[in-house]
């Protein structure tokens, strides 16, 4: 009884800095993907709310159906600009590990920490979660809310390509931020002269809802495009790769990434040439389904022939002109 009541009096004296250690700060998850099919990748961002906190570290833990999903591979924002150790995912586990911290400037204000790449494996409902026992951390103390922590859950097998939510009700005018952060993404870095490649993105905004996409190619002017989009017959050489998202009220955020095409007759590694295969029937189907949007060198060789066919039926209406006259 004597010991008992010693570790209730020990107790009573931690609790107040126990409740002082509860704070408002979360994480949530969001997607641009909601419904994918089985081997499609998609990208999951990993956001912090702080709440009513200062924050300079967070560690996130997230989970995942291993039946269903992989992960392919994370990237952390620049909301909290040093990588902590022990960064990482398992697939056999299913899960992953995110952590950063900031020696400058705390974080006051809802930001993206991270975006994993995720790939379908088998269709039906997979749950993606943050754990309780992630971290957000002020000054070495806890302040995180881990009721407060959103997950979600994304359909496989009922139907693929990104979706938005419908925000026409949300006024354009009131709309000064730009779309969430937008990665466009290839299944490889490398190909060889002459194969097609595959390119996608998507995103969300908060405010009036994502407009559309533009796309440019090796630093050439921006196109309206949509996702997925195939780029035919690469040539030679490193390709530069940029995606605009721009939202219904005119603001745009920036995305980019490259792929390195090495002349015909190269070999490539085993992974490539799996990732190859994947890729290949992929843009087989969405060839027979839609007819494939041509690739930047198509597009520019099309719109040539065109322009160069206006022009000689402009040229020779002027000069038939010229002759009645």
């Amino acid at each position: 009884m004597k010991r008992l009541g010693i570790f209730a009096f020990v107790a009573f004296l931690l609790m107040p800095s126990l409740a002082r250690a509860a704070g408002t700060a979360t994480f949530s998850l969001a997607t641009a993907s909601p419904v994918v099919e089985a081997g499609e990748r998609f990208l999951v961002e990993v956001w912090v709310n702080p709440g009513e906190e200062d924050l300079d570290t967070v560690r996130a833990y997230l989970s995942f159906p291993n039946d269903r999903l992989r992960v392919v591979g994370v990237e952390v924002g620049s909301l909290f600009p040093r990588v902590s150790p022990g960064n990482g995912f398992d697939n056999d586990e299913g899960t992953v590990s995110i952590g950063a911290f900031t020696v400058g400037p705390v974080v006051r204000v809802r930001g993206l920490l991270a975006t994993v790449t995720f790939e379908a494996k088998e269709a039906g409902a997979a749950d993606i979660g943050v754990s309780a026992a992630s971290r957000l951390i002020s000054n070495g103390e806890e302040r995180s809310d881990a009721s407060g922590h959103v997950g979600l859950s994304v359909r496989i097998g009922e139907g693929g390509g990104l979706t938005q939510r419908d925000s026409a009700a949300i006024s354009t005018d009131a709309d000064v931020t730009p779309p969430n952060p937008i990665v466009p993404y290839t299944p490889r870095l490398r190909y060889v002269e002459g194969e097609d490649a595959l390119v996608e993105f998507g995103t969300t905004d908060d405010g009036s809802g994502i407009g559309h996409y533009e796309l440019s190619l090796d630093g050439e002017p921006f196109f309206v495009a949509t996702s997925p989009y195939v780029l035919l017959n690469l040539e030679a050489g490193d390709l530069f790769i940029e995606v605009k998202a721009v939202d219904r009220a005119g603001n745009e955020r920036y995305g980019k990434t490259g792929i390195r095409v090495y002349p015909k007759g190269t070999t490539l590694g085993p992974e490539d040439e799996s990732a190859r295969t994947l890729e290949q029937e992929r843009i087989r189907e969405i060839v027979a389904s839609e007819s494939a949007v041509p690739g930047n060198h198509t597009l520019m060789t099309i719109v040539s022939a065109i322009l160069l066919i206006l022009a000689i039926i402009i040229l020779g209406s002027y000069r038939k002109r010229r002759r009645v006259s």
